[in-house]
């Protein structure tokens, strides 16, 4: 298999691109609402969660990339917004504060952002002096455009022409950092306003050529979150007041509590002020479209896909937009996908059981006869025929309700005479999928198939795009393991086996990294464990009763959660996207009932902890269980665990465990060690 193949699909994040990312960016869904909002004079904020693509998003919209050399044609368009892109140093931004600075800090502030704007306006205004564009050209080069008198006056060096920007900006840049690192043996640079600059210079351009007249640049804050909350409001000022030429705008993660306020009494109005772009708004049938174009997309940097040599114009194009909305287009698309991941229905994974000794086994021996009365006449394999695989895994899951083992017993063997499966239909259609995994949850050495499949792994990444990168790529280096050839010149499908081993290892991986996600990443990757492991508790209770449980809600208004430690991790959950928040029932009758708001752990954790992807059935805690998951001591945690196997009667009885089964069940507790 190629290494470039693989480092395709190794590129997960936007920093693994270059800052032009034509033809490495996929338009996303509903992507004409968002470029409306563009057309507004006023302030846009970019909020999606994270692995949302929010930085492509950017980079797509800033000069290095709409002034690209890949592009076959630029409008003149293109200089009504350019865009200038900035994203803080995390670590060096915090240290700009009142504490360390003084009275002065803002201006500090405010100069720092100024250079990293300054060496982005010059490098833009090298790309458009060096674009061919299709509907004009400068009969002079912008670079050779005098700089206002106003600054060479005011600022000591400041450059005659804009060809000297970018040499200014760096000396200014490096007597800026002499300074900030040892400021009793430097002298204070000047500190530079931005607005007034960058306007300023705006303006000299539009009034050089008449090409450039209606020239405006729109500025686009990246990971606004990560500034402090006076920093913040010092942008917010400049986006209320934000006017053409000179447009800011911010981007963050979906969820978090970001600053409104200014320096002024006003704070930012949405609507008046500025426009919200939602990158995760769209429903799961435009996410499996999006994704097929970039699995497809990545797919194309090495193989020659007969028909589809077109398609990759398509994807980072603004012209193709309507053409990707037919759909005889998405059905190709999505062929293609599902030709590279395919997948088993979860009918053939039932008869994969049957035809698997091994798990057979299981299914006599810890699922039907235990059920079965003791010195019952009844036997386990009368309730199996391979002949009716859905039917059969039913059974198991209806004895342990108490259900009739004669009546049960007559009914199967009707249906085994008849062939009529419309008395199981709805059974099969509710409980199969809990049945699936309850096998193969109880043989743990065993893959599940139910993982595998584009469309699955749709549903693991649940509209996160680097989710499913990810499962792609662990599922192409599995290949490439197990020596599987990855043609050029055809689609070469991955074996479902390697993708279901892909989904434990890219779930496996998530977990680890979620110890990064922020401040309490430690903590979150606890919450993963806990609630991962309850969950898994649930999925191997034998009637499955309620099955394919991975959501809750809990058992007190939305307000009444009065441990700040649960209520700082479940916001910190959301926003890292570790848990998802959904809408439940809004018709609580009191208080004491569930919240109407829902919790699912992501999907991307579910192959890891062997439960479902879907969100079908809830759990309900109370305020205390939930105080224990997300900050109780391990011993409350377990304490909890035992207290539902026993309520739940999780059989523990040692004749019954393989070696696989104990690791099971003492994996319960490991994680907490």
């Amino acid at each position: 298999m190629s290494d470039l193949l693989l480092d395709s699909f190794s590129k997960s994040r936007a920093e693994e691109y270059p800052l032009d990312v034509w033809n490495n960016f996929v338009i996303p869904p509903r992507y004409k609402e968002y470029s409306r909002l563009f057309n507004y004079h006023r302030a846009v904020m970019i909020e999606g969660g994270r692995g949302s693509g929010k930085t492509m998003f950017l980079k797509y919209h800033c000069h290095n990339t709409r002034f690209s050399k890949k592009r076959a044609s630029i409008p003149s368009e293109e200089l009504k917004h350019v865009g200038l892109y900035f994203r803080p140093d995390t670590d060096f931004a915090a240290m700009i504060n009142e504490f360390n600075f003084g009275p002065d800090w803002k201006k500090v502030f405010t100069h720092y952002v100024l250079l990293g704007l300054l060496e982005d306006f010059a490098n833009a205004l090298h790309g458009i002096t060096n674009t061919t564009f299709e509907d004009i050209s400068f009969s002079m080069s912008p670079l050779s455009c005098d700089t206002p008198d106003s600054l060479q006056k005011a600022i000591e060096g400041f450059p005659a022409k804009f060809d000297g920007l970018l040499a200014f900006q760096k000396s200014a840049l490096a007597r800026f950092n002499l300074w900030l690192n040892d400021i009793d043996s430097f002298e204070k640079p000047p500190l530079l306003e931005p607005r007034t600059i960058l306007i300023q210079l705006i303006e000299q351009l539009k009034e050089f050529a008449p090409e450039l007249r209606e020239l405006s640049f729109y500025i686009y804050f990246d990971e606004f979150e990560n500034l402090t909350t006076a920093q913040q409001k010092v942008l917010n000022n400049w986006m209320k007041h934000g006017k053409h030429p000179l447009i800011f705008n911010a981007a963050y993660k979906k969820g978090v509590k970001v600053n409104r306020e200014t320096y002024s009494n006003e704070k930012l109005v949405l609507r008046n002020d500025y426009k919200v772009v939602d990158l995760e708004k769209f429903d799961s049938q435009e996410f499996k479209t999006f994704a097929s174009e970039v699995l497809l997309l990545k797919l194309m940097a090495e193989i020659n896909i007969e028909g589809y040599e077109d398609f990759k114009k398509y994807f980072c194009n603004e012209d193709y937009l309507e053409l990707r909305r037919r759909e005889q287009y998405k059905k190709n698309i999505l062929k293609a996908a599902r030709e590279f991941l395919p997948s088993h229905t979860y009918s053939e994974i039932a008869t994969m059981i049957m035809e698997e000794p091994s798990l057979i086994r299981r299914l006599e021996r810890f699922l039907i006869s235990p059920a079965l009365p003791v010195d019952s006449k009844y036997k386990a394999e009368q309730f199996i025929n391979k002949d009716f695989p859905e039917e059969s895994l039913i059974n198991g899951l209806l004895l342990n309700r108490n259900t009739s083992p004669h009546n049960l017993l007559n009914k199967f063997n009707t249906l085994i005479s008849s062939g009529n499966r419309a008395p199981y239909k709805s059974q099969v259609e509710q409980y199969l999928v809990g049945a699936i995994l309850w096998v193969y949850l109880s043989a743990s050495w065993k893959k599940c198939p139910a993982y595998a499949g584009f469309d699955r792994f749709c549903m693991l990444a649940k509209g996160n795009m680097r989710h499913f990168i990810e499962l792609c790529y662990q599922s192409i280096s599995l290949a490439a393991l197990n020596g599987t050839h990855i043609s050029k010149d055809v689609i070469t499908p991955i074996p479902q086996e390697i993708q279901s081993e892909a989904a434990v290892e890219s779930s496996r991986l998530e977990i680890e990294k979620v110890d990064e996600l922020g401040q309490h990443g430690e903590k979150l990757r606890f919450i993963v464990n806990r609630l991962g492991l309850f969950f898994q508790l649930i999925q191997k209770r034998k009637s499955q009763s309620e099955n394919e449980v991975n959501h809750f809600s809990i058992k007190a208004s939305d307000d009444l959660l009065t441990d700040e430690t649960t209520k700082t991790l479940i916001d910190e959950a959301i926003i890292w996207s570790v848990l998802v928040e959904e809408v439940g029932d809004t018709k609580r009758k009191s208080a004491n009932e569930a919240s109407s708001k829902e919790y699912m752990l992501h999907p991307i954790f579910s192959p890891h902890f062997g439960i479902s992807y879907r969100r079908k059935k809830k759990f309900d805690f109370t305020l205390d269980e939930i105080d224990v998951i997300f900050s109780g001591s391990e011993k409350d945690y377990v304490n909890l665990c035992k207290n539902y196997q026993k309520k739940w009667k999780l059989n523990t009885d040692e004749s019954e465990k393989t070696e696989s089964a104990r690791v099971i069940q003492q994996g319960l507790f490991d994680d907490f060690n």
